[in-house]
């Protein structure tokens, strides 16, 4: 995983798994803070089989887990 600061952007690469349909990358945050360590979840990606790649933009935090 690459992060851009100044654009705010997650570039999300993979290797391809044989005969896969299409891949799903999960996009959740991560809070750790003092009083509160949790998970949570924010939206789903679908990716053509073909493509082992994504781009996320305009992330404004840090604290991101990526899952494909």
């Amino acid at each position: 995983m690459q992060r851009n600061q100044e654009h705010n952007l997650i570039n999300v690469m993979w290797q391809p798994i044989e005969d896969a349909a299409r891949y799903v990358v999960k996009l959740y945050r991560y809070v750790n803070t003092e009083n509160r360590r949790k998970v949570y979840f924010l939206k789903d990606y679908e990716v053509d089989r073909n493509v082992h790649f994504l781009s996320i933009n305009d992330l404004i935090v840090n604290g991101h887990i990526i899952v494909v």
